[in-house]
């Protein structure tokens, strides 16, 4: 999603697509990494890569690229910075609750991945702000996808507890 965000940037800035690129990099394979950590808690992996993803998951992807392609392309940094500042500011309240649940360090990796490593993601976001918002058109789409955003990424978390409870029952 980072790297298509870039087709659509107004006037090509290029030190900013540099830095789009180089933020996209760093993501590469956190879903291995996601994977691993439910490996650890005895999900089975081949079922986990066999399945389909839910549909709240599914929609919380699809929103910003419907942004993208057929409202305000801008809208993509709210949804970034939803997912880039939640981990920040509460990523280490959750990884020291799961702690405390006998969860093991080996099952959190891919949390504590994000509630160091986003602090420098959120800097970047400041950066992609002051340089791509020049109009309040851009500012609204930036509110209304973080808004849209967490209220999907809520559903989607949500949602994953209820089918967890249903594999289980």
């Amino acid at each position: 999603l980072q790297a298509y965000c870039t087709m659509y940037m107004k006037n090509f800035p290029r030190d900013i697509i540099k830095m789009f690129y180089q933020h996209a990099i760093s993501e590469v394979s956190h879903d291995l990494m996601a994977l691993s950590d439910l490996t650890n808690l005895g999900v089975n992996q081949e079922s986990v890569l066999a399945s389909k993803p839910l549909a709240q998951t599914v929609a919380l992807n699809g929103f910003p690229i419907f942004l993208m392609n057929f409202d305000n392309p801008l809208g993509y940094l709210g949804y970034l910075f939803h997912l880039e500042l939640l981990p920040t500011k509460n990523g280490r309240q959750y990884i020291d609750s799961l702690r405390k649940m006998g969860i093991p360090k080996s099952s959190i990796t891919f949390l504590e991945e994000h509630a160091t490593v986003d602090a420098g993601h959120v800097k970047m976001m400041e950066k992609y702000i002051d340089r791509l918002i020049e109009t309040k058109d851009d500012l609204d789409a930036v509110i209304y996808a973080v808004e849209g955003t967490a209220e999907l990424h809520s559903q989607m978390i949500q949602a994953a507890f209820l089918n967890g409870e249903r594999i289980h029952d």
